[in-house]
């Protein structure tokens, strides 16, 4: 439920950087991936439908990205063909997943390079739901300190379904086990290709802040269901597709007595009150709620549940 922050490197000048670092781990072998894309493209896209390089294809932004995987599936190349007994993988997808090859390829190196970068782009918790950390930490080796990842790389558009965006940087999501192998996996949400750019973590238009709000809503008296409080994630198109996606509002009612006790605390100290305890301990208003609410905290040292608890403590 949150971009991740590219424009944090753009501030320090690092953008160039962390693109250039991204490219030299496929140097070694560029050349011969480019041969192998020109030799796949010559035979299953003859109209040229497709002329990006493997190199403008790693650091590619997001919007590319799309537009690029919506005229690969136009190429109408199926997943499965005949076999013997059962359909198989079609040995069409199979070479080009040997050209872009991440899994048992550059996977390792891949996320090495992620958690190198964690602490610049300020990788804390999962982009997509925002319940689980996704940090690096440092173990004591023989010789020195290695960095660990706590976290899975996610291909948001599936390279499944298209394999040269497979490698691409702007494609990967750091997120938790839960949203990525259990729920997303090869999946996507029920959206339309253009509309995977208002909701992809690596996208420059994401506006996930203004479109899902957290509420603690009263649920109605029904035949089948008891009054009471329960969490709602408020969203509208494409965004109540993502939260359906994710199941959301499914995983986030675990936590409804911590909302309950946000409202509360939030109604135990209204403006008034913070008001007055400023004034008996000689602090600013600002401190007083911080002290009270952490909304600041949450949100600089990017911890879990910080929209879920600025959303209960402001709406």
């Amino acid at each position: 439920m949150k971009r991740i922050r590219y424009e944090l490197l753009k501030a320090i000048g690092e953008e160039k950087q962390f693109e250039d670092e991204y490219k030299a781990i496929f140097k070694p072998s560029l050349a011969a991936m480019e041969a192998d894309w020109t030799n796949w493209k010559v035979i299953h896209d003859k109209n040229g439908t497709i002329p990006e390089t493997v190199e403008s294809l790693l650091t590619a932004d997001f919007h590319t990205l799309v537009d690029v995987y919506k005229r690969f599936l136009a190429l109408g190349i199926p997943d499965k063909v005949p076999g013997l007994n059962a359909p198989i993988k079609n040995p069409d997808l199979r070479a080009l997943e040997k050209v872009f090859n991440y899994t048992n390829g550059f996977d390792g190196e891949i996320a090495d390079y992620f958690v190198k970068w964690s602490e610049k782009l300020e990788i804390r918790s999962c982009y997509y739901c925002e319940m689980a950390y996704v940090n690096s930490y440092s173990v004591l080796k023989k010789g020195g300190v290695a960095k660990k990842r706590q976290f899975d790389l996610d291909h948001f558009l599936p390279k499944a379904k298209c394999p040269c965006v497979g490698l691409s940087l702007y494609n990967f999501v750091p997120s938790c086990q839960v949203c990525n192998s259990r729920i997303k996996s090869k999946k996507m949400p029920n959206v339309t290709c253009d509309e995977y750019e208002q909701i992809s973590p690596t996208s420059e238009v994401a506006k996930f802040d203004e479109n899902i709000t957290v509420r603690l809503v009263m649920r109605p008296t029904g035949k089948y269901l008891l009054a009471g409080r329960y969490i709602y994630l408020r969203a509208r198109r494409p965004y109540r597709q993502y939260v359906d996606f994710f199941k959301l509002n499914e995983r986030y009612s675990f936590h409804k007595p911590e909302a309950e006790r946000l409202k509360n605390l939030k109604a135990r100290y209204p403006k008034s009150n913070i008001k007055k305890i400023a004034k008996l301990l000689g602090y600013r208003e600002k401190k007083v709620e911080e002290d009270i609410f952490n909304m600041s905290y949450l949100r600089e040292k990017g911890r879990c549940f910080e929209k879920f608890t600025r959303d209960l403590l402001t709406n």
